[in-house]
């Protein structure tokens, strides 16, 4: 099974990944469009410059052909960038009547972590949240929300997912996680990936280096924007399980738009 995913939730890109019949997965191309763009320009060249990557690696297939199934960021991120990968995901998938398989964007940014600390085999222990261990490694992205607030969620190096994807303000966040975290008698490394990691950092290290056992780690600059190679491997892991067709997918907006939040206060 081939599937083609996407992602415009912040920038626009396209990958195709592979499943042989051994169960090994692979990428086969990938394309992200990276210069100042609106999603609806870049996106279906991103796509498109995938798919022929493709081409001489399949059998004598059409580029519109080498694919089985799509996989979609739904978000959090962009409203009018996830509004534009939907619309784009649910005319290649009418047209042959394909599945689709909905990805979170902050489950993307942990597995950009996890996969790594699991490839070089770290001594992290993969503790269940809060749960008294040597040494517990949490994983916390943070998509920047505008107005002082993020998009987040919490994992741990499996990707275990201990709080569903939300909103917040940035500082009620971390005062939370400092509350938490103060008085464990355990070690505890939370590591930061995602655009508001960076946007935060210098608020994040000044709110929490006082915190007893606690490590600071933030994702550079590739963890924190490039989340394709992520999203279509999580499209494999969740297929059977969250496949949809085009009329059922829902993005994951999480709260109001700035439009929409405009008017209220009118």
């Amino acid at each position: 099974m081939n599937i083609l995913s996407i992602d415009t939730s912040a920038k626009s890109s396209a990958a195709l990944l592979s499943k042989a019949n051994d169960d090994k997965i692979k990428i086969i191309s990938k394309k992200i469009i990276n210069h100042v763009a609106t999603q609806s320009q870049t996106i279906l060249p991103a796509i498109d410059e995938c798919l022929k990557k493709s081409i001489d690696k399949s059998a004598n297939k059409s580029a519109d052909k080498n694919y089985d199934a799509l996989s979609l960021c739904v978000g959090p991120g962009s409203f009018t960038g996830l509004r534009v990968g939907a619309a784009t995901i649910k005319g290649l998938a009418f047209a042959r009547n394909l599945k689709i398989v909905p990805i979170s964007s902050l489950e993307a940014l942990a597995l950009n972590i996890a996969s790594k600390l699991d490839k070089f085999n770290t001594k992290n222990i993969s503790a269940k949240f809060f749960v008294n261990k040597n040494i517990a490694t949490i994983i916390i992205p943070l998509i920047d929300a505008r107005a002082e607030r993020v998009y987040f969620s919490v994992f741990d190096t499996k990707l275990n997912r201990y709080i569903e994807d939300d909103h917040i303000e940035i500082k009620t966040l971390l005062n939370i996680i400092k509350v938490k975290f103060q008085n464990l008698k355990y070690k505890t490394n939370l590591i930061f990936v995602g655009d508001g990691s960076s946007t935060y950092k210098k608020l994040i290290n000044d709110t929490l280096k006082s915190a007893k056992n606690l490590k600071l780690t933030f994702a550079n600059d590739k963890e924190n924007n490039d989340i394709i190679t992520s999203i279509a491997y999580l499209s494999h892991k969740y297929f059977d399980k969250k496949a949809v067709y085009s009329s059922d997918l829902k993005l994951n907006y999480l709260q109001a738009s700035q439009a929409e939040r405009n008017l209220k206060l009118k």
